[in-house]
């Protein structure tokens, strides 16, 4: 039996609706997908970050967290996931540190898509790691959930 397609999936924000939880099952290859989610403990304001603050942000990243794995398992996803580093490529770099995956997806909402790419950060990600690399930008604010608008590939 070949072993299950090991997928680390980073959530900025949440991960709510058909499409984006069909892209993580689509990455999968359907059956025997090892998932695991891991959400930034991204600060809401720089001004917070300068000040250390760090609990309210793993507190509100806990909350993503669960959220998306509860979505997750009502479609029939299992997966396992927690709550990491502020930086989301270091975040990603600190998971797969502890186990190796197959494919990374980061999964981040339309109108925070050109951050990646006029701070560099998809780049550093396309860099720094290893296994093939996908942005899946999510569209969000409908009734029906969230909607895949365009899926970036690296590597």
């Amino acid at each position: 039996m070949p072993a299950p397609h090991r997928l680390l999936a980073i959530v900025t924000d949440s991960l709510d609706g058909p499409e984006p939880i069909e892209e993580i099952r689509r990455a999968g290859n359907g059956a025997g997908a090892e998932v695991r989610i891991v959400v930034p403990a991204v600060e809401a304001t720089s001004f917070r970050h300068t000040m250390g603050d760090i609990d309210e942000p793993k507190q509100e990243a806990d909350t993503r967290l669960r959220a998306a794995l509860a979505s997750l398992r009502r479609n029939g996803v299992a997966a396992t996931g927690e709550v990491g580093d502020p930086d989301p490529v270091q975040a990603a770099q600190d998971a797969l540190l502890e186990a190796p995956a197959d494919e990374v997806l980061i999964f981040e909402r339309e109108s925070e898509q050109a951050r990646w790419f006029e701070e560099g950060l998809f780049e550093r990600a396309k860099e720094s790691l290893e296994p093939p690399l996908r942005m899946v930008v999510l569209h969000t604010g409908d009734a029906d959930g969230e909607h895949v608008v365009t899926v970036e590939e690296a590597g």
